[in-house]
């Protein structure tokens, strides 16, 4: 079938030629059509639930908020682990689900699970329930400063509307301006003056309603009914009488509480709110602050749609704004972060590299085949292969990114190999003067072994779709985009390739230039046992020595973000701590030419956005992220600039006696996985726990390379406890909830409901002034219920304690992290001492080890199943292929031979073993086999033609030399690109590319020695053992 199908299509070269047109334009569409993102699109199964409780505790989040809510999500079905958080005024609990899980499905069981089963829930809490997207993660960062404070709250919400109606943009959020709030300012002397009592007061002003009333019909007319009780001006508000002077003497507590009428003396005069009080527009406390670049400055956050072209979205947004800088010339706009930059140079990299191992391939072809056409042939296979696989990715629903990319970059020169195959069996009977279309078809020969040959590089990356876990997920991409491509090549080898038979011309019948390599290979044949001795020391040697290789989870990316995290000493105020952060922040800008500074973006205090409510920020604490010069306008690497920074901040914090950890960030990938060392330590009592846990970092801090040590308790705050005697309060006529009103108004204030202004709806604020300090508390006066005045002091204790800002779950067990970076070592190397101290402390009972130094056993265990999984797959193939069970053996001896040439490379460019280079080992399993698979078909053929078997060896061997030859060097020299030219994301791809080309390169040598020896060796022990059967 195979012989006739190309010897037609070799007669049919116009029509073969138009369909490759046709691909090149569907496959051109498909390009601009397909998303673009740095990561691919993942399924990333974690939900968060929030659940604000403003005032409490964290002792009293955990009781009344994270146990219940923990007990209820334990019901629903696919819950993988619970971890939780227990902070000021909120709770925040991370649900993992199975890998495979709908999470819309998930979220909506939670919300039943939580509604059904959380009975010990506090009342009147509304947890909120958001399901963890990458595309929530922002994909530009912004920050707007202006000479004006008013001018810059109406710039920056003019540009948060352009923003907004960009296509693509899903959310633009603001932090650095306070929200505007009518605040009334409650005089207490004037009140005690007049006697106006707080409770009437609060009564009055409360919030006003709009209720619709049915209908009232007159003449035939129906008129709706609306009923409106709602302030409309700060001059309404204020003009309001909210009592009538002398009203304190004639009430008391229980007055108000039981509804009884009270009677005024004399004649009553009403008295305002203007007469007691101030009301004033102000903008609500941020108690921290965010500069750009030494800078006060709005910043602005825009998040993306999901599936949305990260690049596309983040260009509209800077032609948005160059525009605007323009127009808007009282305003400075300067870009923080802008994630598509990054994802924009990582793949023009790969691309560059792909066209350049393109290029260096197909002069690699010229020099073996020294013919135009036949190499325009190969050369041509390749964008076409390519071009097919990306519409096949675009069909499939796939996007562009360092996955997807570095899958097509991989098999750059893998495409070729089909091609080459099947170009050099015509190019030979092409040589022994047969006719083109005779050529075309006697060349079929391979079609069988380039079939198996693709399917068993394909079939090493089945077992994916069995491994679980992030890390398999994202590799996945690789391998679909790997695989659409080998397919796409196939393709093109069997339908493109016999049509350019009738345009190559071979002058004359080639000698054979192998004549040394077959003498070379006889000898090999003749000592056959010292050859496979020679070659298991070798293989021998190297096994040992990759096992001596250090270990991490994910390289290190030179991604040029440093963040530099501040904590001053507890209960600091906001004010100090932005002084402070303004230090550094100047320090940074007055060294930027030495550490190639781009932008310094700084968080002081609490400031009110998403990130200090996820990371549990305090006043004390604050962040400055200074962003690098790109990659390329840069001499300095993130990890020297790290360095530099450690000493110009190390005076400063000194200064302030707080702590300072210094640490790259960026990648959403390093961000998922979580710290290098994450330990959990469990345990019910906090104080016991917290020794445990300080006992440990401690005994961390002698590991070499262990940096930047954080714990649980490392921000702990003293906080003011005010307990009420219920006793005391009785007697006093009190009872403890007047306590809590009495203190609200000087503290948090209390909120009188919304007031329309200007068409916006502003949220009003009672409150009274507050002295310094707080033991006036002591002192404020109480209406008790006999009538008469008590004061606080009387019925209440006060004592300052320590408190956790934090109190942790993992799995419905309190527990307590120590968290580190790793730095100047390989995190597995540290990984095994730090398993050894935990071991030799409490023993993996109490203790967990976590983040990515846990990861990395579990993938070198995944990425075992895959690669064994791999290799049965890969055996039944080449099994059926040869209708034997024999030969698979043979060839999948060079399996072995090819981690020679993955340990060169390791010690060559000092690479460890982490996903990248496991990902290249798999892929190399897949791409090794076929040069035996090649070799051993043409072999066979010869012995089943009635050639003799060593005759067929030596001979087969020569014949498939060249094209083993070509199609590895093509595939190591375009790898080599990637492997070696530094450029943005590189960093994931060049330990893959150098792992993959190394092996093949080390392998084929092997291959074309061993697998001949091999395959005599095996055959005579098969046929002896058939014999012997036969016997018996």
């Amino acid at each position: 079938m195979w012989r006739r199908l190309l010897g037609e299509l070799s007669r049919r070269p116009v029509a073969i030629f138009l369909l490759m047109g046709t691909l090149i334009f569907l496959g051109l569409f498909s390009w601009q059509k397909l998303p673009v993102d740095l990561l691919p699109n993942l399924n990333v199964p974690y939900a968060l639930i929030v659940t604000p409780y403003i005032g409490a505790t964290p002792e009293e989040v955990e009781r009344d908020i994270t146990d219940p809510l923990e007990s209820a999500v334990s019901f629903t079905s696919g819950v993988k682990s619970i971890s939780s958080q227990s902070r000021d005024g909120y709770s925040i609990l991370t649900v993992e689900f199975e890998g495979d899980t709908d999470m819309a499905f998930a979220i909506s069981r939670l919300r039943d699970s939580i509604d059904t089963f959380s009975f010990e829930l506090a009342s009147d809490v509304d947890p909120i329930i958001v399901e963890f997207n990458p595309s929530l993660l922002p994909v530009y960062i912004l920050g707007i400063s202006s000479r004006e404070a008013n001018d810059l709250i109406a710039q920056t919400n003019k540009l948060m509307g352009a923003l907004s109606r960009i296509d693509g943009v899903a959310n633009v959020m603001l932090a650095g301006i306070p929200e505007q709030q009518v605040v009334v300012t409650l005089d207490r002397e004037r009140m005690e003056e007049l006697e106006i009592p707080l409770e009437i007061v609060k009564t009055v002003l409360e919030e006003g309603v709009r209720y619709p009333m049915g209908f009232l019909e007159k003449d035939g007319l129906v008129y709706t009914l609306s009923v409106r009780c709602e302030f409309t001006s700060l001059e309404e508000l204020s003009n309001t009488v909210v009592g009538f002077r002398g009203m304190g003497s004639s009430i008391s507590a229980l007055t108000l509480e039981t509804g009884r009428t009270f009677q005024l003396s004399g004649i009553p005069i009403p008295v305002r709110l203007n007469q007691i009080a101030t009301v004033e527009l102000l903008d609500q406390e941020i108690r921290g602050a965010i500069s750009v670049n030494g800078l006060n400055a709005a910043v602005i956050t825009v998040q993306k749609q999901s599936g949305a072209n990260t690049v596309n979205v983040a260009a509209e947004i800077s032609k948005l704004l160059k525009e605007w800088e323009k127009s808007e010339i009282q305003s400075e706009v300067i870009t923080i972060s802008d994630t598509s930059q990054f994802t924009n140079m990582a793949i023009k990299g790969l691309f560059k590299n792909l066209l350049i191992g393109a290029f260096v391939a197909t002069l690699v072809i010229f020099a073996f085949l020294r013919n135009f056409v036949a190499t325009l042939a190969i050369a041509v296979s390749m964008p076409l292969s390519l071009l097919t696989a990306i519409l096949i990715l675009y069909f499939s629903g796939f996007g562009l990114d360092l996955m997807t990319l570095g899958g097509l970059t991989m098999a750059v020169g893998m495409i070729v190999d089909n091609s080459i195959v099947v170009l050099e069996a015509i190019y030979r009977y092409l040589e022994a003067r047969k006719k083109p279309y005779e050529a075309a078809g006697q060349g079929s020969e391979v079609v069988g072994a380039i079939f198996a040959s693709t399917l068993t590089t394909v079939a090493v990356f089945v077992p994916f779709a069995f491994i679980s876990g992030l890390a398999a997920q994202i590799f996945r991409y690789f391998a679909f985009a790997l695989a659409f491509s080998l397919g796409a090549s196939l393709f093109i080898a069997i339908i493109m390739i016999p049509a350019f038979t009738g345009f190559i011309r071979v002058r004359r019948p080639r000698e054979s230039n192998y004549v040394r390599y077959k003498a070379f290979l006889k000898k090999l044949l003749e000592r056959r046992l010292l050859t496979i001795l020679v070659f298991v020391v070798i293989f021998a040697l190297s096994l040992f020595a990759f096992f001596l290789k250090s270990t991490e989870f994910i390289p290190s990316f030179d991604n040029g973000i440093v963040t530099i995290d501040l904590t001053l000493p507890k209960n600091t105020d906001y004010r100090t701590t932005v002084k402070a952060a303004k230090e550094i922040e100047d320090a940074i800008m007055e060294n930027s030419e030495e550490i190639a500074l781009k932008t310094v973006y700084t968080m002081a205090g609490v400031t009110g956005d998403i990130i200090t409510l996820l990371t549990g920020y305090s006043e004390n604490m604050a962040t400055i992220q200074v962003y690098l010069n790109d990659l390329g306008e840069r001499r300095i690497s993130t990890d020297d600039a790290l360095r530099s920074l450690a000493k110009i901040t190390d005076g400063i914090v000194e200064k302030y006696g707080g702590e300072i950890s210094i640490g790259t960030s960026g990648l959403e990938l390093e961000a998922v996985f979580g710290r290098d060392i994450e330990i959990a330590v469990f345990d019910g009592d906090l104080d016991s726990m917290r020794a445990k846990v300080e006992s440990l970092a401690a005994e961390l801090a002698g590991v070499v390379g262990i940096e930047n040590i954080q714990t649980s308790f490392d921000n702990r705050q003293d906080v003011i406890e005010l307990t009420i005697d219920r006793s005391k309060a009785t007697l006093a006529g009190l009872y403890h909830l007047q306590v809590l009103g009495a203190i609200q108004p000087y503290t948090v204030g209390i909120d009188l409901g919304m007031i329309s202004l200007n068409g916006k709806s502003l949220p009003v604020k009672l409150q009274q002034t507050k002295g310094e300090g707080y033991e006036w508390i002591k002192s404020l006066p109480i209406d008790s219920l006999l009538g008469n005045k008590t004061y606080i002091g009387i019925v209440s204790n006060m004592e300052i304690r320590e408190s956790p800002s934090t109190i942790e779950h993992l799995d419905n067990q309190r527990v307590g992290y120590v968290k580190a970076d790793v730095l100047g070592r390989p995190l597995g190397q540290v990984v095994e001492e730090v398993r050894e101290i935990i071991e030799g402390r409490d023993g993996l009972t109490n203790c967990q080890l976590k983040g990515q130094g846990d990861l990395i056993q579990q993938i070198i265990e995944q990425f075992g199943f895959a690669l064994l999984a791999g290799i049965i797959f890969m055996y039944l193939i080449i099994g059926a292929q040869f209708e034997s069970l024999v030969y698979p053996l043979v060839i999948f001896c060079t399996l072995p031979m090819a981690l020679v040439g993955v340990v060169v490379v390791s010690y060559l460019f000092n690479l460890t073993i982490n996903i990248s280079s496991l990902v290249g080992v798999l892929t190399l399993a897949g791409v090794i086999v076929n040069n035996g698979i090649v070799m051993i078909t043409q072999i066979n053929q010869l012995r089943e033609s009635g050639m003799e078997k060593r005759e067929a060896i030596l001979e087969g061997a020569g014949r498939r030399a060249r094209p083993i030859l070509m199609t590895s060097l093509t595939t190591v020299v375009a790898l080599l690109p990637t492997a070696l030219i530094k450029a943005e994301g590189s960093e994931l791809e060049s330990p893959l590319a150098l792992v993959i080309a190394g092996g093949l390169l080390v392998g084929t040598i092997f291959t074309l020695l061993l697998t001949p020896v091999l395959y005599d060796l095996i055959d005579n022990l098969s046929v002896r053992f058939k014999k012997k059967n036969s016997i018996q």
